[in-house]
Parts: structure tokens; sequence; C-alpha cells
């Protein structure tokens, strides 16, 4: 684990996320077409359709710190992979360092070099 994803986890910790914070997060995702008809409306403004994204992809990448370091959740590197890829793939660079290390270890995901 990098010292960023220890420090990310250790505030997300002390500002004492609740496993309620985080489902509510998770269904934030399963949002995703409401979501997508927001960001293509024409009558939403372009500066809040990028504080959308930006709101987005935060949470995806601090999803994936807590499912990584255990905090506030139970420990599981599966769904960590799962919103780490998501953070990775929209370009949070964080993100794919921890994506690349799980596949490297082949924690919650199979070991995969070349995929790190």
């Amino acid at each position: 684990m990098t010292q960023a994803a220890v420090n990310s986890a250790k505030v997300l910790y002390r500002l004492s996320v609740s496993r309620e914070d985080v489902e509510k997060a998770e269904k934030l995702f399963f949002m995703t077409p409401q979501l997508q008809k927001v960001l293509t409306s024409p009558v939403v403004p372009e500066a809040k359709k990028y504080e959308i994204i930006d709101q987005v992809f935060a949470l995806q990448t601090d999803l994936g710190l807590l499912y990584y370091a255990g905090e506030a959740v139970e420990a599981d590197y599966a769904e960590a992979a799962k919103w780490l890829r998501k953070a990775a793939e929209q370009g949070d660079t964080g993100a794919q360092t921890l994506t690349g290390n799980l596949y490297i270890a082949g924690n919650g995901v199979k070991q995969d070099f070349a995929e790190a």
C-alpha cells in the first residue's frame, strides 16, 4: 500500500466515515442513467456538470481506499479493485497505482503483471 493510500484511509477514518455513507456513495454509482441525463441536459450549466463529475470520481477513489485499507468497512480487495479500477479508468493516477499494486500482488484480482 502506498503512503498516499495510507494517509487517505487515515483521513477518511478520522472523519468517521460510516458504513452507511459508503453504501450511499455506492448507490450513487448505480444511478448512472440518471447522472447521464443530467450531464447531457442542455439546461444544466456546464460548471455544474464538471462539479458533479469531480464528485463522482472522488467518491470512486474514496470507496476503493476504504475497502483497500479496511477503514469504516471490512477490508475487501475485490471491492477495492472494482472501485479503484473505475477511478483509474477516469485518469486518477493514485487509483491507477493502487490498482496496479492489487494486480501485482493478486489481491482481489487474478495476479496479472501485464495488467498492472
